[in-house]
């Protein structure tokens, strides 16, 4: 109803079934509606006798599949004996809606003006610059609404329609201030989501730097354990080799530099790091899986090297890295994929910390 009241193209979406039960309660209502001791004038009880009458009966309910949604265009135009049935009240509120919608496509210098715009001057404007056809026709409408209006002494042309003018005026700016403090509310939430944003990448920021912290410490950890036992082992050494020879003093003092500078090796078959699970899959022909053995050693703290062997040829080379398995360990990733093997990541950081740690 409000709607109807406003403006000529609204339409409504509405059930079968909401049509039908509200068809049903004004048949059941109908006495209290257009009865004698009714609210409304004759005419109107008139018209919605007559309304009723037409309708007759309402249609039973549809069950929920065969209940479909229409669109309804209202009409403004429903009469009475030829008659419209508005009142001044409807009439002067679809006037000031249809003329603040044309202000609403045309520049804000009238809202600058506030009530103090020409009304004629509106109309000139919006053949100028609107192109919306719906619009113009409005112009039309406005005009014959206000003659309506002035027999009705509701509005006076002396004073250029004064009252719609600031009416409308009003309106507007209502409706910018309605703007305003909705892009306010929508700013503020954007920020809202900037800041948690900003809060999460602090905080992962925080969760990387803490992590490259523990990985340094657990790489320097390694490399300390190892350093230890080494020393022990080398003080004993130059201990022996000051009562020795010259010559083989020298051979010693190389010996133990390549030893201190590399780890291991250790030596491993296919089958071994089989039977412990290390390897997972292998894509090596099972006849060919005895022969294969895998060299382990490591150059330098964090990174070891593999070396592949059949029987006694060099085949292939793995290169592994600490860090790398402890993120994937971290990460939930426990399968290592080679070129043609497939290793378990906790087992071998086990076989890494076993043999090169403790």
């Amino acid at each position: 109803y409000i709607a109807l009241a406003k403006t000529e193209t609204i339409t409504l979406n509405i059930s079968l079934n909401e049509m039908y039960f509200i068809h049903n309660l004004l048949k059941r209502n109908e006495e209290s509606l257009v009865g004698e001791n009714s609210e409304y004038s004759t005419e109107d009880h008139e018209a919605m006798r007559n309304i009723l009458q037409n309708l007759g009966e309402a249609p039973p309910q549809l069950p929920r599949k065969e209940n479909a949604n229409v669109d309804l265009d209202l009409d403004k135009t429903a009469k009475g004996d030829g008659q419209e049935i508005y009142s001044a009240d409807q009439l002067y509120a679809e006037t000031k809606y249809l003329l603040f919608a044309l202000l609403k496509n045309l520049p804000k210098i009238y809202i600058q003006q506030g009530e103090n715009f020409a009304i004629e001057d509106v109309f000139e404007q919006a053949y100028q610059k609107i192109n919306n056809e719906a619009i113009l026709e409005s112009i039309d409408r406005i005009k014959q609404n206000i003659e309506l209006l002035c027999e009705e002494n509701i509005l006076t042309p002396d004073d250029d329609f004064y009252k719609l003018r600031k009416d409308t005026i009003n309106e507007l700016l209502n409706d910018e201030e309605q703007l305003t403090v909705k892009a306010q509310k929508d700013l503020d939430k954007l920020d809202q989501v900037l800041q948690a944003i900003k809060d999460h990448h602090l905080f992962l920021e925080e969760q990387f730097d803490a992590y490259k912290e523990y990985l340094t410490n657990v790489r320097q950890n390694c490399n300390s354990k190892i350093s230890k036992k080494e020393k022990k082992k080398q003080d004993k050494e130059n201990k022996k080799k000051q009562k020795q020879e010259k010559k083989s003093n020298k051979k010693n003092k190389k010996d133990k530099k390549d030893k201190k500078d590399k780890k291991g090796p250790f030596k491993y078959s296919h089958s071994q790091l089989e039977k412990q699970g290390i390897i997972i899959e292998s894509e090596v022909p099972e006849d060919r899986r005895s022969s294969i053995f895998f060299v382990f050693s490591s150059s330098s703290p964090g990174i070891f090297n593999v070396v592949v062997m059949f029987s006694r040829r060099h085949i292939s080379k793995i290169s592994l890295q600490l860090d790398e398995l402890l993120e994937m360990q971290h990460a939930s990733q426990l399968e290592y994929e080679t070129e043609f093997l497939t290793l378990n990541v906790n087992l071998l950081l086990y076989l890494l910390n076993r043999d090169f740690v403790s």
